[in-house]
C-alpha cells in the first residue's frame, strides 16, 4: 500500500484536542483547495476551526464537532451551504461561506466560474461493509474535450467530518481506495483538476 502523501493529510481528518468553552478566540474557514474558485453546478464540504490563542491552537473544529458550527451564505442563490459545510455552486457571481461557533465567525468569499474541463468519478454511489474497500476512479477532460489522466496533486479526496464512518485509505494520481469504518450514511468530497462534487457512501 502506498504511503498517504502529507498534502492530502493535511485534508483529511486531524484529531485536534478539545477546550473548554471561553478558550476560542477566532474561528476559521478552510474551503477544498481543488474548489477555488468553485465550478458552477459543483460541490465540496469546507472545513471550519475554532482557534484558540495559545498551543494547541485549534481547539476544535467541524470534523469532531460539527455541532458545533451554524453554516450560512451571504446569497444561497449563488452558494448554498448545508448545515454541515457543504456547499454547491448554483450561479456565477461571489458568495460569502460563514461559520459560527461560541459567539465568533469566520468567514470565506468564494466566486463561482464557468470552468471548461469537466471530471467525474466512478462509482457514483457506494454501499459497502465495515471493513470492506472499494476503489474511486477518476475521469477528466480539457477544455477543447480531449480526454487526459491527472497527475500528482491534480486529485483530492476528503471524507472531512464523516471520517468515522468512511475513511480515504490510499490515494494514486487518479485513484484513491476507501474503506469503511463504522455503520452509517456519509459523503466523500472529491476534487479533479478544477472540478469538485460529493459522492454519497453508505456503510452497513
Amino acid at each position: 500500500m502506498r504511503k498517504p502523501s502529507l498534502r492530502r493529510l493535511a485534508l483529511l481528518p486531524v484529531v485536534f484536542l478539545d477546550a473548554a468553552c471561553g478558550d476560542v478566540v477566532a474561528v476559521h474557514i478552510f474551503p477544498f483547495p481543488l474548489c477555488v474558485p468553485l465550478a458552477l453546478g459543483d460541490s465540496a464540504y469546507v472545513l471550519a476551526s475554532a482557534d484558540r490563542s495559545n498551543f494547541p491552537v485549534v481547539a476544535y473544529s467541524s470534523i469532531t464537532r460539527p455541532e458545533a458550527f451554524l453554516w450560512s451564505s451571504s446569497n444561497s442563490d449563488v452558494i448554498s451551504v448545508s448545515s454541515r459545510g457543504l456547499i454547491h455552486a448554483k450561479l456565477l457571481g461571489v458568495a460569502t461561506i460563514s461559520a459560527s461557533a461560541e459567539g465568533l465567525t469566520g468567514t470565506s468569499e468564494i466566486r463561482v466560474t464557468t470552468v471548461h474541463e469537466t471530471a467525474s468519478v466512478e462509482p457514483v454511489t457506494v454501499t459497502l461493509g465495515v471493513g470492506d474497500t472499494v476503489l474511486f476512479t477518476t475521469h477528466a477532460w480539457d477544455s477543447a474535450g480531449t480526454a487526459f489522466t491527472p497527475t500528482g496533486g491534480q486529485v483530492l479526496f476528503s471524507s472531512g467530518d464523516d471520517a468515522s464512518i468512511v475513511y480515504v485509505w490510499d490515494e494514486w494520481p487518479d485513484r484513491a481506495r476507501v474503506v469503511g469504518v463504522s455503520p452509517g450514511a456519509a459523503n466523500i468530497t472529491w476534487g479533479v483538476g478544477h472540478r469538485c462534487g460529493v459522492i454519497p457512501v453508505v456503510v452497513k
